[in-house]
């Protein structure tokens, strides 16, 4: 593009130098000329409107399915003639997925920058996200971009980071499903529950998880996930955050221990009662 060989500055080089990839610094060069040829391209028409804020001086709006625009194919090249920067942006999605658009495909883009509000760069890492991920349906990247709209998702950092984040998940119940034995079945709602809190509320670390689950199997001799849960609650109201925590604070109960039946001892008596009444659940 013109545009990015006319913005390559010292400035620009300097910056795209903390980047780690070249597909990152495509994406960034990108951003970067659609914000200044935009904000030029205001200057030079004299129309005097407000930008709308984002990363690129855009504020994401929420869609209705009654806003997604419907342009033919007809009104579609005509649309890109007048606005180069919108067709350099199907071009790099249309490489992004490695396919030619549709005019439906086309529409879809459209709804995201004009409708939705959002920039290049966002869309083109929303393009890449569901591309690793073998879903090159632009009209279900549409519907996936509108509900990050809705939950406040609207920059290519916040976007980043939620893709961050369902990895870190997607991670971390991989793990949980191996501990347990669960296999492919779908989690149950209860499961979900407990392992998001376990993940994303409590953070709990992986070898806690392993240490409470250890600790399961030697008091009841299975794996239970109600049992474990139990645990890491016990240990999260006592401020334990690490396996190393838990094993020093299981030691120190032992030394002292008064009498045959501590409060250890009340403390799994009770917990096997409440194991039975649930009928043994995992």
């Amino acid at each position: 593009m013109e545009v990015i060989k006319k913005l390559y500055d010292n400035n620009l080089q300097k910056y795209i130098k903390a980047t780690d990839c070249y597909v990152a610094r495509k994406r960034l060069m990108y951003a970067y000329a659609l914000l200044v040829e935009k904000k030029e391209e205001k200057a030079e028409d004299g129309r005097g409107k407000v930008p709308r804020e984002s990363s690129s001086g855009r504020t994401p709006n929420t869609l209705r399915t009654e806003e997604t625009p419907e342009y033919t194919g007809a009104e579609i090249h005509e649309l890109l003639r007048r606005d180069k920067l919108l067709g350099s942006l199907i071009d790099a999605c249309q490489r992004t997925l490695g396919k030619t658009f549709n005019p439906t495909e086309s529409n879809a883009v459209i709804a995201m920058h004009e409708t939705l509000g959002l920039d290049g760069e966002y869309i083109l890492l929303l393009l890449a996200h569901c591309a690793e991920r073998d879903k090159k349906n632009v009209t279900y990247a549409l519907r996936m971009a509108s509900g990050l709209v809705e939950r406040g998702i609207l920059t290519p950092p916040q976007l980043e980071a939620e893709f961050s984040r369902e990895a870190a998940l997607h991670s971390a119940e991989g793990m949980l499903r191996r501990l347990f034995g669960i296999g492919e079945r779908a989690l149950t709602k209860k499961e979900t529950e407990i392992f998001t809190r376990w993940t994303s509320e409590r953070c709990h670390t992986e070898e806690l998880i392993r240490e409470a689950y250890e600790l399961t199997v030697r008091k009841i001799g299975k794996a239970s996930i109600p049992y474990c849960d139990t645990i890491l609650e016990d240990w999260y109201a006592k401020g334990i955050r690490t396996a190393e925590e838990a094993r020093g604070a299981g030691q120190e109960k032992k030394k002292n221990v008064r009498g045959s039946f501590d409060t250890d001892d009340f403390f799994e008596a009770a917990l096997k009662r409440s194991m039975a009444n649930a009928g043994g659940d995992r």
